[in-house]
């Protein structure tokens, strides 16, 4: 399994480096924020303000990371009627900050979604799907999440807990 995931880890970075980015993977699992949601004036569920230094939100659980994860991704649905890959992630994920296109082509693979497919996301596994390869690709070799957490934060996401 970690082969595979560093071998992931290295296709994005060669699309990275051919688009003009340098990307590394910084992830900090002990933030149990899986998709690595940034601090904003939004006070999440499970959110931990023992790292005023950290630009990233600390929860008190990865299912609590997941949920805001999920809860992001729909916001940008509901309100923004973004409703595709390539749309959902050029928000989620500037190309200020990121590797945008290649995180774009990797989601979709991962997902099994083309970049420009409209996606339900009110069901549950078309947002769980779209949720673990969004946080694979954050991630990057460091993905350890199980099915069972990562659906736990999609449904309280979906049922507004």
């Amino acid at each position: 399994m970690q082969s595979k995931n560093l071998i992931k880890a290295c296709v994005v970075s060669c699309i990275a480096s051919v688009s003009g980015y340098t990307y590394h993977v910084q992830y900090n699992d002990s933030l149990h924020n899986p998709g690595n949601v940034m601090r904003t004036t939004q006070h999440w569920k499970g959110q931990i303000n023992d790292l005023p230094n950290e630009r990233r939100v600390h929860y008190s659980s990865s299912v609590l990371g997941y949920r805001a994860m999920a809860k992001t991704i729909l916001t940008y649905y509901r309100r923004d009627h973004l409703d595709t890959v390539s749309k959902i992630v050029s928000k989620y994920a500037p190309s200020t900050e990121n590797p945008t296109q290649a995180y774009i082509l990797y989601v979709a693979h991962e997902a099994g979604f083309t970049t420009w497919s409209h996606l339900a996301l009110e069901k549950e596994i078309v947002l769980f799907t779209l949720v673990k390869a969004m946080a694979k690709f954050e991630q990057g070799m460091y993905f350890h999440d199980d099915d069972t957490t990562i659906m736990e934060g999609v449904r309280m996401a979906l049922n507004g807990t």
